[in-house]
């Protein structure tokens, strides 16, 4: 299941020109719940799925296209490199920062994977990342970074 913060201009087909999105996918309820809280204390709109399939559904039919995506590796139904080898693919989403989300270290899979967040995830290093690449126009993304 996943949630929105409630845009009263999506009705017209708008959105709110000035706030950067972030797209939480994760399936512990708890450790979502927790970065989606420290990601709205800091001014962003958070999208949220449970796995990768909530989370392809809601980037395909709502026409989303978060400025970052926070994704689980380990998910059921669809995990977070299947999730991230999809996207790949979609036109409209290639090129959107994904910072990886795992208790175990994880190679960098993919040119979109811009940082790897090792569960439990630090307060400061999951504002570092997400300001770095959030508050990014796609095609001025920084370098990789890892924490």
């Amino acid at each position: 299941m996943y949630t929105e913060v409630y845009n009263p201009l999506e009705k017209n087909g708008w959105s709110l020109p000035t706030t950067k999105s972030v797209l939480v996918v994760e399936d512990d309820e708890a450790i979502r719940d927790s970065l989606m809280t420290v990601l709205r204390e800091e001014g962003f709109l958070v999208y949220e799925a449970a796995n990768g399939v909530e989370a392809l559904s809601l980037l395909q039919s709502k026409r989303l296209k978060p400025n970052l995506i926070l994704l689980d590796m380990v998910m059921p139904l669809m995990s977070g490199a299947e999730l991230l080898a999809v996207i790949e693919k979609e036109e409209d989403l290639n090129g959107v920062p994904v910072a990886l989300l795992s208790a175990a270290r994880v190679d960098t899979i993919s040119p979109m994977a811009v940082a790897n967040l090792a569960k439990p995830v630090e307060i400061e290093d999951l504002l570092t990342v997400v300001h770095r690449y959030a508050d990014q126009p796609v095609n001025d993304m920084p370098q990789r970074i890892c924490c």
